[in-house]
């Protein structure tokens, strides 16, 4: 029953990766599928869910343990088949960037035909002592891992579990596999980072345990993970871009070297004549043959491109804006047209952009050497992400382009002292932050970041807000009827915050700040514990606070407070401030009949009025009752 789970394991694959076997024989497996019953052996097709669980599973063959002692079944799915007797999965016209392709124990003959254009997530060929090669065979395309997400950090991935496993891609295939742009390429030691397109893992340096690409000689880069040198890490460490196609290149920061150019055909004509493109991104349309001078038009769609650096053969073609617009390319009374398709970019592509803008502006993305400090993302089964984790982002940012986001997560850290152990300043400072389309926002937390204006007063599903040691000069929180709790600490925020008629607040803990002048939680209806010490409070409101059981305000510069009619409160401590006036009985019928521990020295009270309390009750224990006043103070009961 060897790795029938695996397929889960997904989200400890950094773990699993540094794993070192002992050293074993390579074995060479046979031709087809592994029949045998003491293991699984399979071909499917999956997506993760955004909580990183397997789903939309479809299972293309199945054999050995799966058919004597699971339920497991075989499916068909469009555009993908799987035929046993040449061991091959056809693949014409598949499109899916969420779904991923994974073979266990299929064989070393194991091969996936491409027709038209295919493009997945992520490929993963388990060898698991039997053998698991892969052969990218036919005449279309095969692009893996386009939006940069794959879970596994690259596109193809493949463990030989002690075989001599192997990928071959064929050169009449025109092959793309990115890494993911969240990871950093390696250049020295492997450190744990997976920013590799295809990455191979061999249990010994040879022959067979290598990838080849076509009629080229890979340069692999190659890395023993253990002392005894019993496991090999095989991986390229830039983007793989492999064309038999004239209008296609070789990757400029492939650590591959370049095929032998095609031979060209004498046919004049474009290098491509359909075109899809994001918008803000370019292409350069070539006329292929031809010495003549080319003259570039658009014939249609001018509000969707841009023609730029117009040259004798050649042209770029920039998206303005989503639409399909015609290029045309004129040599003589001849014409030659391109059809242009702009759509808009992705929610991820937008984050890359912005990822970039940052790092170019100067923001530091990640701690080097470290995993803690990277900024990352998640997203739904739509492509829109919904999570965010950033770090000391610089100058004006706004995340609009995330609608859909509900948790946000932003800090700023030194780069030098990040846990802030020598009390070093931060390494940079944001100067905006625009949440207004950020409706969906549900969980926000900020440490360590200045700002002129926190607003989220568009959050309308908020929940949750944690602010630590940051410099805010105006609040709005948002979440009217949905925010539940609220968590403010070392701070400075000017002024006053206002959570009036916040029906669903439950909880605040708003401690050890600076400048917080006034709260107002007047009409909280559901508000039930309150610790708002140490503010530099001179002003509280919580009338109408009817489900209140605990108020801690002590360390305020607080004149008056007024708790008269909040039947449920049972303790309040509010030593230490500048109290003249404490009203806990208004003269009528409000009063706080639960109130049974109150502190209220170290103020400048003349008079307590404890009428209706039970602060003096003789049928509760010390441990339930107390009451503390200073010297002097004429209490009425």
């Amino acid at each position: 029953m060897r790795k029938i789970i695996k397929s889960m394991l997904c989200a400890i694959l950094a773990v699993s990766l540094t794993f070192a076997y002992a050293p074993s024989i390579v074995v060479n497996a046979a031709d087809g599928p592994d029949s045998t019953a003491e293991s699984p052996c399979y071909l499917k097709v999956f997506s993760y869910s955004s909580t990183m669980e397997l789903s939309n599973e479809a299972w293309l063959y199945v054999g050995g343990f799966f058919t004597t002692y699971t339920d497991v079944k075989t499916t068909t799915i469009a555009n993908a088949s799987y035929d046993k007797s040449t061991n091959t999965l056809s693949l014409n016209g598949y499109n899916n960037d969420n779904i991923y392709i994974e073979a266990n124990m299929m064989g070393d003959d194991f091969k996936i035909d491409v027709t038209g254009d295919n493009s997945i997530a992520g490929l993963r060929v388990w060898g698991d002592h039997y053998g698991g090669s892969v052969e990218i065979t036919g005449t279309g395309s095969l692009t893996i891992n386009k939006t940069k997400k794959n879970v596994l950090g690259c596109g193809v991935y493949m463990p030989a579990e002690e075989t001599a496993s192997r990928i071959v891609i064929s050169n009449t295939v025109e092959f793309v596999s990115y890494r993911n742009n969240l990871y950093q390429s390696s250049t020295g030691d492997y450190t744990g980072d997976l920013g590799f397109p295809i990455y191979v893992r061999g249990t010994k340096l040879s022959k067979d345990a290598i990838v080849s690409l076509g009629n080229m000689s890979a340069k692999v880069d190659s890395i023993a993970n253990s002392t005894n040198a019993a496991l090999y890490d095989f991986y390229i460490a830039a983007d793989v871009v492999i064309s038999s196609r004239s209008d296609k290149a070789t990757s400029t920061t492939s650590t591959l070297p370049t095929t032998e150019a095609p031979k060209t055909t004498k046919k004049v004509a474009l290098n491509n004549t359909s075109i899809t493109l994001p918008v803000g991104d370019s292409t350069t349309l070539k006329m292929l043959n031809s010495k003549k001078k080319v003259t570039w038009s658009i014939k249609s769609g001018k509000s969707y491109i841009t023609l730029k650096n117009k040259k004798k053969k050649q042209v770029t073609v920039v998206g303005k804006k989503p639409g399909t617009a015609k290029v045309i390319g004129k040599i003589g009374k001849k014409k030659y047209t391109a059809t242009i398709k702009v759509r808009k970019k992705t929610e991820v592509e937008l984050f890359t952009d912005f990822i970039n803008s940052q790092i170019k502006a100067g923001a530091k993305v990640d701690k080097p050497g470290t995993e803690e400090f990277t900024w990352m993302y998640n997203t739904d089964d739509n492509g829109h992400i919904t999570y965010l984790q950033l770090y000391n982002l610089v100058g004006n940012v706004s995340l609009k382009d995330y609608p859909y986001l509900e948790t946000l997560n932003l800090y700023n850290y030194n780069v030098d002292d990040p846990y802030g152990e020598n009390k070093l300043p931060v390494a940079n400072k944001i100067k905006s932050l625009d949440l207004s389309k950020n409706t969906a926002l549900k969980e926000v937390t900020l440490s360590k970041v200045e700002l002129s204006n926190l607003n989220l007063s568009k959050a309308n599903e908020l929940s949750y807000i944690s602010i630590t040691d940051c410099t805010i000069d105006t609040f709005n929180p948002g979440g009217k009827t949905t925010l539940k709790s609220v968590g403010i600490t070392g701070s400075s925020i000017k002024g006053g915050i206002s959570f009036k008629d916040y029906v669903g607040l439950e909880f605040a803990n708003i401690v050890n700040n600076k400048l917080v002048k006034s709260l107002d939680f007047s009409g909280c209806t559901a508000f039930d514990q309150a610790n708002l010490f140490y503010n530099n409070l001179e002003e509280l409101n919580v009338d109408g606070c009817t489900a209140l059981y605990r108020l801690e305000c002590y360390g305020n510069n607080l004149s008056t407070l007024s708790v008269a009619g909040l039947t449920e409160l049972r303790t309040l401590y509010c030593s230490d401030n500048k109290l003249t006036s404490l009203k806990i009985w208004d003269g009528t019928s409000n009063y706080c009949p639960n109130l049974c521990i109150l502190g209220a020295n170290n103020n400048k009270l003349v008079t307590l009025d404890v009428r209706g309390t039970r602060v003096y009750d003789s049928t509760l224990n010390s441990t339930e009752r107390m009451i503390t006043y200073d010297e002097g103070v004429e209490i009425i009961q």
